[in-house]
């Protein structure tokens, strides 16, 4: 192999075989190819190689040869040619595995404390539910600004979920104890007034949130790429999911409510 790469390296580039010091500079003698026969495929195919035995032996006996689109340009760094290597994708897909296992078992974790909280297993079950719908605000945000949904961005979907869980919460606790004073099953219209009087706080707790995050999500006044996909997927989330869990979760109360009439009846 070493005898391959050297000759390969002469075919192409030359040797140098001698030097000559001279007053003002230092003169290389290479030994080389013409230039129009070192730039052709059949040179190299023709190429004699030496082995170990003192044998020539030409080159495409021992090596194949294949054509392939090169790169476009040639990268250099401090003067000197540089190639890139990618070596992210592993990296990457292990990261996002482990992100995966983490969301997975943050929401375990809200699941089995709002079970404890609620003392019920449907109610957290409607909290949950939302968490998806406001989640398309993050997608639509990304699609309409055609960006993609990287590492970074997706580890901002999972600090969303505590927002989006906390919001459905005050509202669901707040129709509970709407529930527990009357002392009977709330009506549509009631579960409507009860999101109508939580609508102003949930709205401005999302605005305001939002308005802190949008600076450093559009790099007002300073830049960080790293953060930015992170803080532009909760500001997007947190707008639109703040709404969300005004308009779903009244109904999903309703539906729940309706499928546990039908199954005291029966």
């Amino acid at each position: 192999m070493e005898h391959l790469i050297t000759a390969m390296r002469i075919a192409v580039d030359g040797l140098v075989v001698d030097e000559l010091q001279t007053l003002d500079e230092r003169v290389s003698y290479r030994l080389q190819l013409p230039l129009a026969a070192a730039g052709k495929l059949q040179t190299l195919e023709n190429l004699a190689v030496v082995n170990d035995d003192g044998q020539a032996i030409y080159l495409n006996a021992v090596a194949s040869f294949s054509l392939h689109p090169g790169e476009a340009d040639i990268k250099h760094y401090l003067g000197k040619r540089t190639v890139t290597v990618y070596g992210e994708m592993e990296e990457q897909s292990e990261a996002l595995g482990d992100l995966g296992t983490a969301a997975f078992i943050c929401l375990l974790s809200i699941f089995a404390v709002l079970v404890i909280l609620f003392n019920s297993l449907s109610q957290p079950l409607l909290i949950m539910l939302c968490i998806p719908f406001g989640l398309v605000g993050v997608v639509l945000c990304y699609s309409l600004q055609g960006l993609s949904l990287g590492m970074m961005a997706i580890t901002g979907v999972i600090g969303l979920i505590g927002v989006l869980v906390n919001d459905s919460l005050v509202l669901l606790h707040t129709i509970n104890e709407e529930r527990r004073e009357r002392g009977v099953p709330l009506s549509v219209t009631e579960v409507a007034g009860v999101a109508h009087r939580r609508f102003r706080p949930i709205l401005i707790t999302s605005v305001t949130t939002a308005v802190g995050l949008f600076p450093t999500a559009y790099g007002i006044m300073g830049e960080n790429s790293y953060i930015t996909p992170m803080v532009m997927s909760m500001a997007w989330g947190i707008v639109f999911g703040g709404l969300v869990s005004l308009v779903l979760l009244p109904v999903l109360y309703m539906v729940e409510q309706d499928i546990r009439a039908r199954l005291s009846r029966a």
